[in-house]
């Protein structure tokens, strides 16, 4: 099993979001997203929240989750070739 890292969010085409210390009310963070279609996105964990540079995707609003880079590939290129309704 292989780790998500930061540079597989960015190859994967994975937006960075950032959230300052004044949106936060505490320092600032960030995490990434990818949207697919207009009603399914991938979202990782904060980048103050894991050791190691290894990240956690899941799908926004649902407890389906991954930190194997495999899975996560095979995801967003499976989800890449559904067709949107």
């Amino acid at each position: 099993m292989a780790a998500i890292k930061e540079s597989d969010l960015i190859n994967l085409n994975f937006s960075k979001i950032v959230v300052s210390a004044e949106e936060s009310g505490d320092k600032e963070f960030y995490y990434y997203t990818l949207d697919i279609g207009e009603n399914l996105c991938l979202i990782t964990s904060r980048n103050d929240s894991h050791p190691y540079d290894q990240w956690r995707v899941e799908i926004f609003n649902c407890e389906l989750y991954t930190e194997d880079l495999e899975s996560l590939k095979n995801l967003v290129n499976a989800l890449d070739n559904m067709l949107i309704i």
